[in-house]
C-alpha cells in the first residue's frame, strides 16, 4: 500500500519506518527541515508540502499533537483529497472529536480512523500498540498497515469512531495512575522511616519488575 505520514517526529517516522520495512511505500511531510532529513536517512520519501503528499497517496496517516492542530491539517487536506480516501489519526485525540470529524468527513465521502497509539520510540523496533476505532470495514481494506506497524497481537478494531481513541485514553489513566502509584511508593522508601535503603537493589527484586 502507498501511506503519506504527516508529522515525522519521533512516532511519526518509527511508525513510517516499520511501514517501509513491512515493504509498503510511503510517502512522509513535516514542515520541519531537520525532520524530513532524519526521515531520508532512514529511507523514507519525503515531500514537502500537503498537496505533494496528496498526488502521491490516498490513506494519509496523522501523528500531530492533539487539538487544533489535527483540524488545521484536515482542512489543509480536504481541497486535494478525492472520494474514497482515509485519514488516520494516530494523535492522542479526544474521542468525542474524533465522532465529530469522522461524522464531518463521512458527508464528504472521505473515511476517518481513529487509532490510539501506544509504545514510544522502543516501538520502533518492538512495534506499536493500536487501539483502532471507525468503520469496520475501511479497517479490513487497511488492516495490512495496522499489522506492519504493531507488536505481535499488538492491535486490535475497536468498535464505531471514536472507540480506539477513547480506549487509548483510558490505557492512559491506567497507565499514569500506575506511574504515580510508584513515585509515591519510592518517595515513601526514600524519605519514609528508613533512610538508607538501597533503591537500586529493591528495584532490583522481582515483583517490582
Amino acid at each position: 500500500m502507498k501511506i503519506g505520514m504527516i508529522g515525522l517526529g519521533r512516532m511519526g517516522n518509527a511508525i513510517a519506518t516499520r511501514l517501509s520495512i513491512a515493504g509498503h511505500t510511503v510517502f512522509g511531510f513535516d514542515p520541519n527541515i531537520q525532520a524530513r532529513k532524519f526521515a531520508q536517512e532512514e529511507g523514507i520519501k519525503t515531500v514537502t508540502t500537503l498537496e505533494d503528499l496528496a498526488k502521491e497517496v490516498r490513506i494519509f496517516w496523522l501523528m500531530v499533537p492533539a487539538g487544533d492542530i489535527v483540524d488545521t491539517t484536515i482542512a489543509r487536506l480536504l481541497p486535494n483529497l478525492q472520494k474514497g480516501d482515509t485519514i488516520i489519526d494516530g494523535g492522542n485525540s479526544k474521542f468525542s472529536d474524533s465522532v465529530a470529524r469522522a461524522k464531518s468527513l463521512q458527508e464528504k465521502e472521505i473515511n476517518f480512523v481513529d487509532c490510539g497509539t501506544s509504545g514510544g520510540v522502543p516501538a520502533k523496533k518492538d512495534g506499536f500498540s493500536l487501539m483502532i476505532g471507525g468503520d469496520k470495514k475501511v479497517f479490513k481494506k487497511i488492516e495490512p498497515i495496522f499489522k506492519a506497524v504493531a507488536a505481535p497481537q499488538g492491535y486490535a478494531y475497536m468498535g464505531p469512531s471514536g472507540a480506539g481513541h477513547y480506549v487509548k485514553m483510558v490505557h492512559n489513566g491506567i497507565e499514569y495512575g500506575l506511574l504515580q502509584a510508584y513515585a509515591e511508593g519510592f518517595h515513601l522508601l526514600k524519605n519514609g522511616a528508613y533512610k538508607k535503603l538501597d533503591l537500586e537493589k529493591i528495584t532490583n527484586v522481582s515483583e517490582f519488575q
